[in-house]
C-alpha cells in the first residue's frame, strides 16, 4: 500500500484575516504550505504528494513547489469552490492515478506543524484500519445548542477536536464521496463524509 498525501491549499484564509491566501503566508520565512510540502515530502512513509490549488493561486503554487525538493510531487490540480469540492478532486485525481487499496491522506495546509512523530503513527495505524483520522481530546467544556439556548453539554471525555491529516483507503474516500454528491449539505470534514456514506 502507498501513503498518497494530498495537500489542501485552495482556501482563500477569509477566517484567519489574513491580506494573503492562507497557504502562501509565511511564518519565520516559510509559508503554510512550504512547511506542509516539506515535511511529507521528507518523510520515508509518504510515496506521492497532489497539491489542490485554487485557480488564483496555482501559478504561484507551481513556482513554491517548483523551489522545493519535489521528488514525491505527483501532480498539482485545481480545487473547488468549497473544501468538500477540493477533497473530492483531490479523491478523484488519486484514484485515476494510483490503485484502490492504497492510502490517502488529506491535509490541510493551514496545519502547518505536522510532525514526524505523527506521520510515523498514523502510517501504521494505516496497517489496521480502512481509515484513521487525527483528533485532539477536548479540554473545554462543550455546549451543544438551538436557536441561541444550551440544550446539553456533552461529556468531554467522548468529545474530540477534529484535525487532519484525514485518511482512507482510496477505494473508501471514492465510494463515501461518489455517494455524499447526492446529498444536500456538504460536510465540511473527510472524516464524515466516511462515516456518513459508509
Amino acid at each position: 500500500m502507498r501513503n498518497i498525501v494530498a495537500l489542501l491549499a485552495a482556501g482563500s484564509g477569509t477566517r484567519m484575516a489574513l491580506d494573503v491566501p492562507k497557504q502562501l503566508y509565511s511564518i519565520d520565512g516559510k509559508s503554510l504550505l512550504e512547511r506542509c510540502f516539506h515535511t511529507f515530502q521528507a518523510h520515508d512513509a509518504i510515496d506521492s504528494i497532489i497539491v489542490v490549488a485554487s485557480e488564483a493561486t496555482i501559478v504561484p503554487i507551481r513556482e513554491l513547489i517548483a523551489t522545493l525538493p519535489h521528488s514525491k510531487l505527483a501532480s498539482i490540480i485545481v480545487g473547488g469552490a468549497q473544501r468538500f469540492d477540493s477533497s473530492y478532486k483531490a479523491v478523484t485525481e488519486a484514484y485515476n492515478r494510483f490503485l484502490p487499496d492504497d492510502n490517502l491522506w488529506i491535509h490541510d495546509v493551514a496545519r502547518p506543524f505536522v510532525s514526524g512523530t505523527l506521520i510515523a503513527n498514523v502510517a501504521a495505524a494505516l496497517q489496521c484500519y480502512q481509515a484513521v483520522s487525527v483528533a485532539l481530546p477536548a479540554t473545554d467544556t462543550i455546549y451543544v445548542s438551538s436557536n441561541g439556548y444550551l440544550q446539553t453539554s456533552p461529556d468531554r471525555a467522548t468529545v474530540f477536536l477534529a484535525q487532519t491529516p484525514q485518511c482512507a483507503r482510496l477505494s473508501v474516500f471514492k465510494t463515501a464521496f461518489d455517494k455524499a454528491q447526492s446529498k444536500p449539505l456538504a460536510p465540511t470534514d473527510d472524516a464524515n463524509v466516511i462515516l456518513a456514506n459508509c
